[in-house]
């Protein structure tokens, strides 16, 4: 099963993004919370059995405002996952919607076959 794996989470900010893993038939799906980031601020890589996942939220510039408090996250933020075996890492997909990533990581159909023992 998809773990996270390294619960090593490389702290860079006070920001630690939720996941949820999902596992299905045909595949598993994690959906990871980074509302605010933009789809070209992030960058999922594979390697050596490992699903890294790297996210930077950029501070919104205030013109003609100065900012009294402010408690949003800025900045980057990663995070790693353990592939599991049997599954295809070149069809990983990813989607980015209402702040949320989603990763649709394929299962490979393997069927169980019985062999005879003579």
């Amino acid at each position: 099963m998809l773990s996270s794996v390294n619960h090593t989470f490389k702290r860079l900010s006070s920001m630690m993004p939720v996941t949820d893993i999902l596992q299905h038939k045909e595949s598993y799906l994690l959906e990871y919370e980074i509302p605010g980031v933009k789809k070209e601020d992030i960058t999922i890589t594979t390697n050596d059995g490992v699903l890294e996942i790297k996210a930077k939220k950029a501070a919104q510039e205030r013109k003609g405002h100065s900012m009294v408090r402010s408690e949003r996250f800025y900045g980057d933020v990663e995070r790693s996952f353990t592939i599991p075996r049997g599954v295809d890492v070149e069809k990983i997909e990813a989607l980015l919607a209402d702040g949320v990533l989603t990763v649709k990581i394929p299962r490979i159909n393997s069927s169980k076959i019985d062999i005879k023992v003579h």
